[in-house]
C-alpha cells in the first residue's frame, strides 16, 4: 500500500480521534445520559476488538488492546480523585505507566502478523506485564522492603530536563512526553516503510492515550478517550485486513479481487487494458527473482501514475490491468501509450553479482566491478478493449483485451493493440 493510500485510509481514525476529544470536552452533557455505556466502553470495545483481532490473526492489535484496558484498570485503582498534578506526581504508578505505555506500543509494533500464541508474542506480553507488575509493586511499597529508594525512582520518572513550556499544558511528566513523541515517530516510520495501516492507527491511538493520561482522575473524560484509542485500533485492524485482501503487497496496486469487484460495479461505457512485461520469464531466470520483483515495482509505479482517470491493478504474475471508467478505447489509448513510453525510457540498472555490499575505495578493482553493472531496457505490451458490441460482460471485455495483448506480443512487443 502506498503512503498516499495509507494517509487516505487513516481519515476514519482521525475522525474518531477528533470525536473522542470533542465528547471528552463536553462530558458534562454526555455523561449523565450515557453513564453506564461510557464507563463500560473500554472493556466492551477491548473485548470485541480483541476477539476480531484473534479471528484475523493480528497479535499486535490484541496486545495493544490488552495494554489499553489493563492501563485503564490500573489507573482507576491507584489514581486519587480528583486528579491534580501534585497527586499524580506523588507516586510511581502514574509516571511509570506514562512511559511503559508508549514503550510497549513500540515493542508490540514489531510483532509479526500471523499466529497468535508464538514465542515472540508471549515474550512481548510478558515483558510489558512484568514492567507493569514492578511499577505496581513499587507503588504499594514492596520496594521499601527490598531497600529500593522509592523517592529516587519518583524523582527520575518526574525529571524536568526540558524547558517549562514543554509540559506546562499537561500533568504528564517530561520523560513521558518524550517517550510518546519517540513512539509516535517510530510508528509513523514503520507505517511508511511497511505500508501497514494498523501501525499508523497505533500511532493515532497514542494521541488519544496522551489525552486519556492527561484526564486521569476524571472518569467520563478518560473513559471516552480510552474508548477512542480502542476504536482507532479496531478501525486500523479492519482496514489492514481489507488491504491484505484487496491490495497487492509487492507492488502496492489493487489486486485481482479488487478488479473483479470494480468491473462488476461498472455500468455503461468503460475501457480495460491488459499489460504484460516483455520477456519477463527470461529476465527473471537470468537475473533472479529479487531483480524481477524490482522490475515489477518499477512498472507498477509508472502504471499508478496513469492519466485519464485510469486505475491500475496487478492481475497476477507479470500481468497488470488498467480500468478506465466512462471511457472508450480511443480515449484511453494515449494515456496507456504515455505509460508504455515512460517504462521503455526508464533505464533499469542491473547490479553486478560480484559487487561488494560495502563501497570500497576508488581503486582499479572497484572500477572493473562498477563497469560490470549495466542498464537494461524494460518494456511492456498492451492490449486494449472497451465495453460494447459483442463484449458486454467484464469477462468479455477482459478476454478481448487479452486477445489484443497477444497480438501486441506476437507483432513485436513494446506496443499497444486494440
Amino acid at each position: 500500500m502506498r503512503v498516499k493510500t495509507i494517509l487516505t485510509a487513516l481519515s476514519p481514525s482521525a475522525m474518531i480521534l477528533l470525536g473522542g476529544f470533542v465528547l471528552s470536552a463536553h462530558s458534562g452533557w454526555v455523561f449523565p445520559r450515557f453513564a453506564t455505556l461510557i464507563t463500560a466502553g473500554p472493556f466492551i470495545l477491548g473485548g470485541v476488538i480483541g476477539v476480531v483481532a484473534l479471528w484475523f490473526r493480528a497479535p499486535r492489535i490484541i496486545l495493544a488492546c490488552a495494554l489499553v484496558v489493563l492501563t485503564q484498570m490500573i489507573l482507576t485503582h491507584f489514581t486519587p480523585l480528583p486528579a491534580r498534578a501534585e497527586n499524580l506526581g506523588a507516586g510511581v504508578i502514574y509516571p511509570a505507566l506514562t512511559i511503559i505505555f508508549p514503550a510497549a506500543m513500540i515493542i508490540f509494533s514489531t510483532q509479526a502478523r500471523g499466529r497468535i500464541f508464538t514465542v515472540g508474542a508471549l515474550w512481548r506480553g510478558a515483558l510489558v506485564t512484568g514492567a507493569l507488575g514492578v511499577a505496581i509493586g513499587i507503588e504499594i511499597e514492596i520496594g521499601d522492603t527490598a531497600g529500593l529508594p522509592i523517592k529516587n525512582v519518583e524523582a527520575l520518572l518526574n525529571a524536568k530536563f526540558l524547558p517549562p513550556f514543554f509540559d506546562a499544558w499537561t500533568v504528564l511528566p517530561q520523560p513521558a512526553l518524550v517517550a510518546f513523541a519517540l513512539a509516535g515517530a517510530w510508528l509513523c516510520v514503520r507505517a511508511a516503510m511497511n505500508r501497514h495501516v494498523a501501525e499508523a492507527a497505533m500511532g493515532i491511538a497514542l494521541i488519544a492515550a496522551v489525552g486519556a493520561f492527561h484526564q486521569v482522575g476524571h472518569p467520563p473524560r478518560e473513559d471516552i478517550l480510552w474508548s477512542s484509542a480502542l476504536a482507532i485500533l479496531g478501525i486500523g485492524l479492519i482496514q489492514d485486513s481489507h488491504a491484505m485482501a484487496f491490495i497487492d503487497e509487492l507492488t502496492g496496486l489493487a489486486g485481482r479481487r479488487a478488479l473483479t469487484m470494480d468491473m462488476n460495479a461498472m455500468g455503461g461505457r468503460y475501457a480495460a487494458a491488459m499489460l504484460d512485461v516483455d520477456h519477463f520469464k527470461k529476465f527473471n531466470d537470468t537475473y533472479g527473482h529479487d531483480t524481477g520483483d524490482q522490475v515489477l515495482k518499477m512498472v507498477a509505479s509508472k502504471m499508478a501514475a496513469v492519466g485519464g482517470g485510469g486505475r491500475a491493478y496487478r492481475y497476477g504474475g507479470e500481468e497488470f490491468t488498467v480500468l478506465f471508467p466512462a471511457s472508450r478505447a480511443a480515449d484511453a489509448r494515449r494515456h496507456l501509450e504515455a505509460v508504455r513510453t515512460a517504462i521503455a525510457e526508464t533505464p533499469f540498472r542491473i547490479r553486478a553479482q560480484n559487487r561488494p555490499k560495502k563501497k570500497p575505495g576508488a581503486t582499479t578493482k572497484q572500477k572493473k566491478k562498477k563497469s560490470a553493472d549495466r542498464n537494461v531496457t524494460v518494456s511492456i505490451s498492451i492490449g486494449l478493449a472497451h465495453r460494447g458490441g459483442g463484449a458486454q460482460t467484464p469477462q468479455d471485455v477482459l478476454k478481448r483485451a487479452d486477445t489484443a495483448l497477444y497480438r501486441a506480443k506476437k507483432t513485436g512487443r513494446n506496443r499497444l493493440c486494440v
